[in-house]
């Protein structure tokens, strides 16, 4: 039964495995906390529809990265991937990477990639405290 997919317990291409969606959730807490303190009103929608948006393509790109990477076909550049998820479509890269076992092993893609999660993370944070890290780091350059 161990080469069975669709089983309970069991991870393979084409399963997000429950650690992931735990880890997926935490990452969302400080960006979801940020957005729903900022009082945006109408900008907040905007923001929350950029957020789903740009997080849906990047999972479509890597999933057409994905099947180009099986078919030997022309890929898309690392750098394309970052910059969508440093636009805000790492949740769709991340879910993607889980989904499509894309780009995991990469230690150097990895390490770019979980950088533009905690630059996401780190201004969610440094919003819900009053900005003192921004503040520190603009006083610094005067």
């Amino acid at each position: 039964m161990s080469g069975q997919s669709g089983r309970a317990g069991q991870s393979g291409p084409g399963h997000i495995g429950g650690s992931r969606w735990v880890l997926f959730g935490a990452l969302l807490i400080a960006p979801n906390l940020a957005l729903n303190r900022g009082g945006l009103g109408t900008g907040l929608w905007l923001v929350l529809a950029w957020w789903a948006i740009l997080s849906v393509g990047t999972y479509l790109t890597y999933a057409a990265d994905k099947r180009r990477a099986q078919s030997g076909d022309d890929r898309t550049p690392e750098a394309t991937l970052h910059l969508l998820s440093l636009l805000g479509g790492w949740p769709g890269g991340l879910l993607a990477q889980g989904r499509y076992r894309h780009k995991t092993s990469k230690v150097g893609f990895q390490f770019v990639f979980w950088l533009t999660i905690a630059a996401h993370e780190a201004l969610a944070i440094d919003y819900l405290l009053g900005w003192p890290i921004t503040t520190a780091l603009g006083s610094s350059l005067k």
